[in-house]
């Protein structure tokens, strides 16, 4: 799958705006997408990994790994 037609999510739990435009853009300059969606961790997980946490993830190819091959 080529990048430029696929898109990047982006998750964070209670980053401040600013915080996510700038990441946002740095996703947008490493990353050649389609676009960036946004999105928030949600309460029972953040409770756990607390505030300013992120996620960011993407589909392309299916990726193998065997073990002693």
């Amino acid at each position: 799958m080529d990048p430029e037609n696929q898109v990047i999510y982006f998750t964070h739990a209670d980053c401040s705006a600013e915080e996510v435009k700038t990441l946002v853009t740095l996703i947008k300059q490493e990353i050649p997408c389609r676009g960036v969606e946004v999105g928030y961790i949600g309460p029972i997980i953040g409770a756990s990994i607390g505030p300013d946490a992120v996620g960011i993830w993407g589909f392309g190819q299916e990726v193998t790994y065997k073990n002693g091959d």
